[in-house]
């Protein structure tokens, strides 16, 4: 499975905690002056929240970032820009959240290297594509 985020090669292990949480479909109702219910539906076709997490079923660790992932990441954050995701079969644009990269070390020291490992959360959201 391939995880990617612009040009950020993730661990492919990331698990997408909230896949089936966005509705496929946007739905308003409204009365008529006669009293009859009027249904309207359209697929969704972006605006769909994405986290990916280092941690899967029961909080175990099932992934990670390094710290090189996190820094090219917050570049990202940083300028705003739509991007490319790719996840496993999906292909779609995405931005960073601002504040969507909630990681903290997998063991504490003072010097950070850029290999060191984080586990936490990335939150995305979808603008199309």
């Amino acid at each position: 499975m391939t995880v990617q985020v612009g040009s950020v090669v993730l661990h492919d292990n990331l698990f997408w905690e909230n896949e089936f949480h966005s509705p496929s479909v946007a739905m308003s109702n409204r009365r008529t002056v006669g009293g009859k219910l009027v249904i309207q539906t359209n697929p969704t076709i972006s605006g769909r929240e994405i986290t990916l997490s280092t941690f899967g079923t029961q909080n175990s660790n099932v992934a990670y970032f390094t710290r090189q992932q996190i820094e090219d990441l917050q570049v990202i954050e940083a300028a705003g820009a739509a991007v490319a995701l790719t996840y496993n079969s999906l292909s779609t644009n995405v931005v960073i959240k601002p504040g969507g990269l909630s990681v903290e070390p997998l063991g504490h020291k003072k010097v950070h290297g850029s290999t060191d490992i984080y586990v936490g959360k990335l939150e995305l959201l979808e603008t199309g594509g």
